[in-house]
């Protein structure tokens, strides 16, 4: 793999802020389906160091953190015969750890129903698709702030239904959502 130069992309489609690593285009775009559809494990760590700049360029100040990754549905585990998101926070959280930021990932979300396959739905289709799909799990009372984290950043309606899951729990603070890539 060729090196990559990315430029952070910052939205707020979500109400919060949403860092992505780069664009989904090009080479990245490539990367990212190999990893996904191909299984090419052996891009996690590279894909892990991009989160990780995301996730940093996202908490400024900030030096401690929660990773929650967007939950695996049954079917993506049983196709990838893995959580590739949670391996993918908790390889960022390794990354973190390495420049000073007191990072912890868990797995602060669950799917109480599956939603349908998404790739051929437009925004409105997958916000309704993915509303009530999820429950935050029990933090602690003194947990750090939580960054949301994910592969790509599409519609935003993943990424939104996530984070509003989790603020609608007392003591969970989110400071926003971090992606490997984002769709232009």
């Amino acid at each position: 793999m060729a090196a990559l130069q990315l430029t952070p992309i910052v939205s707020e489609v979500i109400g919060v802020p949403v860092v992505s690593a780069g664009a989904y285009d090009d080479e990245l775009r490539e990367v990212l389906l190999s990893w996904k559809v191909g299984q090419r494990h052996g891009h996690d760590a590279v894909l892990a160091h991009f989160l990780a700049v995301a996730v940093l360029e996202l908490i400024a100040e900030a030096n401690e953190v929660v990773l929650v990754p967007i939950p695996a549905s049954a079917r993506s585990r049983r196709e990838r015969k893995r959580d590739h998101i949670a391996e993918l926070a908790k390889r960022a959280r390794a990354e973190l750890a390495r420049v000073g930021v007191a990072a912890k990932w868990r797995r602060g979300l669950r799917l109480v129903r599956q939603p349908a396959e998404q790739h051929n739905l437009g925004k409105g289709e997958r916000q309704r698709n993915l509303a009530g799909s999820m429950q935050a799990r029990r933090f602690g009372p003194k947990a750090a702030p939580v960054v949301v984290v994910d592969d790509i950043l599409t519609t935003g309606a993943t990424l939104a239904e996530a984070v509003a899951t989790l603020q609608s729990q007392p003591g969970i603070r989110v400071l926003g959502a971090a992606t490997v890539a984002a769709t232009r």
